[in-house]
């Protein structure tokens, strides 16, 4: 009979040899680099997975035939220079495995090596399994160091699956550093499509001393912000659309607004108001008269920084004018999460429109207990609310809408939920979690970490519930009546105050705010107490390889009542 073939290949091809050895000094110009694999390698492949460091003026031709891969140099190689030929997991044998971690050739066509290194890992909050390109673009190249992280590195190499990445044998100078995951194997950050990484420093000083950097997410989209859409909701309020946030972390300044009727004739209204709305993608704009039922030029003026140039910006979009006026009220329309609720949650109230809070909220329990309600600021129709104090577990709560609870831009209070006779505009219940679901405590440190009142900690829940927060107690947490079940524990630094680790920016440049992910997942467990949580190593010298997880007591405390409590 036939043979079956034997086992599946699951195997990637390994290096075997190279002319010239890694190491070598003294390289001839016109030298031919040949490197040979374990395995069969496809050409296809091999034609992505190929770069050389300082780039070529004139590039390279590749040849591949079985396990031998060919670079020539169109041009010959420049004196006294420390080269790198990096192959990347792009290369793919004939049964589909790839290359299982990035391999480096570097040689000289000088008497020595450069002498510089560099270590570092890429912290994703994902953690899923990834191989970035990691690229070094040397600061004196452009003028603005902002803009050369989109052409060709100046030194490349392929952090491994889980982050880790190193440079050897680099030139001593100044760069820029940012690691992405390179969907067209082009070996070049493209803007906005592909993710991005960047340390906390827009430049890092490379020398003989070896250094560690940390890089965390950060956004890669250059386009600037523009108008999207326009629309006249009533005589006197106009909304806008935003294709992005006028965002000062981003160099955008405060908008000038002004309104043009396009015909040129009389005066169109002036805007003497405008608010923003939720995540500052949406406006309002509050004009000083009415509207007519003409047609419109509104024009937006702003600056951009762009590193140490500033932009001015003028956006001109068209719209409709409208007589109406605006007297329809807000109705309340739902409310999310109402059941199963943390004794610290945020809740949402989901409005017909845009409105505001002139009086605060209050929740009232069955016990005829007052808690009150932080709203969030501005104009939203989708309010945030939280309570100022923790409620209590298994308890139902009381939120009544009055109509003159909130009011929208024009002053409309809330439509009454049955008839006009009637001052109430909606009541809600919602209700706490069970005292039997709920972990008592969980109490922990990192004993290597300072104490640093921006430092947040997270309990991050694996079955995707909303977190629970503790303030950082010199390098210690202390979570207090979390829903019970298993997670993970997370630290960053809040330097907006938040609550949640923010990227940053590569163009103009913004520092992503650190964190870390501790890798062992810690079970909550439901009326139990847990302390002594130690993580040993969570400032090692990169990533969370390092960290291992010391699980103190875990002490199940007797049974309280809710008043006990």
């Amino acid at each position: 009979m036939m043979p079956n073939g034997g086992p599946e290949d699951h195997t990637g091809p390994v290096v075997v040899s190279s002319i010239p050895p890694s190491g070598t000094t003294g390289v001839r110009h016109d030298c031919r680099i040949t490197i040979v694999f374990s395995k069969w390698i496809t050409p296809a492949s091999a034609l992505k997975c190929a770069s050389i460091q300082p780039p070529l003026s004139q590039g390279f031709t590749i040849r591949a035939s079985g396990r031998k891969l060919e670079i020539v140099p169109r041009k010959p190689l420049a004196d006294s220079t420390t080269y790198h030929v990096v192959i990347t997991s792009a290369l793919q044998d004939f049964h589909g495995n790839a290359l299982t971690n990035a391999w480096s050739l570097i040689f000289s066509t000088g008497r020595v090596l450069d002498s510089g290194s560099l270590a570092g890992c890429i912290i994703d909050s994902t953690s899923r399994p990834f191989q970035a390109i990691v690229g070094l673009y040397l600061t004196k190249r452009a003028a603005n160091a902002d803009t050369i992280v989109f052409g060709t590195p100046d030194y490349l190499t392929q952090s491994d699956s889980s982050g880790f990445f190193s440079f050897l044998n680099i030139r001593s100078d100044t760069y820029r550093l940012v690691a992405f995951i390179d969907k067209n194997d082009n070996r070049r950050l493209d803007p906005g499509v592909e993710q991005a990484f960047s340390p906390l420093l827009r430049e890092l000083t490379v020398s003989s001393r070896p250094d560690t950097a940390r890089l965390y997410p950060v956004e890669t989209d250059t386009a600037t912000s523009r108008i999207l859409s326009v629309k006249a909701l009533s005589a006197k309020i106009i909304l806008c659309n935003w294709t992005a946030p006028l965002d000062s972390l981003r160099g955008y300044s405060d908008a000038a607004w002004s309104l043009e009727r396009s015909d040129g004739k009389g005066r169109a209204p002036a805007v003497h108001n405008f608010y923003w709305i939720g995540n500052r993608t949406r406006l309002l704009l509050a004009l000083d008269d009415t509207l007519s039922l003409t047609s419109y030029r509104l024009m937006c003026r702003f600056t951009r920084q762009n590193g140490v140039r500033t932009a001015t910006i003028i956006d001109t979009i068209r719209c409709n004018g409208i007589t109406t006026p605006d007297t329809i009220r807000p109705a309340f329309l739902s409310a999310a999460p109402t059941s199963n609720l943390p004794l610290a949650p945020r809740l949402r109230l989901i409005f017909s429109k845009p409105v505001t809070f002139p009086v605060q909220l209050v929740f009232s329990d069955s016990l005829n207990h007052a808690t009150p309600l932080q709203t969030s600021e501005g104009f939203a129709d989708t309010v945030l609310l939280t309570p100022e104090s923790h409620l209590l577990p298994g308890m139902r709560y009381r939120l009544t809408l009055l109509r003159s609870s909130a009011r929208d831009l024009t002053g409309n209070s809330l439509r009454p939920r049955d008839s006009a006779s009637t001052d109430t505009a909606a009541v809600v219940i919602f209700s706490t979690i069970d005292p039997d679901s709920l972990a008592t405590a969980l109490r922990g440190c990192a004993p290597c970490l300072p104490g640093d009142p921006k430092r947040v900690w997270r309990f991050l829940p694996l079955s995707g519930a909303a977190p629970t927060i503790s303030a950082d107690s010199n390098g210690c947490f202390h979570f207090d009546s979390l829903p019970y079940g298993k997670g993970v524990i997370e630290y960053f630094t809040d330097i907006n105050g938040n609550g949640k680790p923010d990227r940053g920016e590569l163009f103009p440049f913004v520092a992503p705010e650190p964190f870390s992910v501790m890798p062992d997942t810690i079970e909550a467990r439901a009326r139990w107490e847990i302390e002594g949580v130690t993580f040993t190593k969570p400032c090692a010298s990169c990533g969370p390889r390092a960290v291992k997880t010391d699980t103190g007591s875990a002490t199940k405390k007797p049974r309280r009542s809710l008043l006990e409590k």
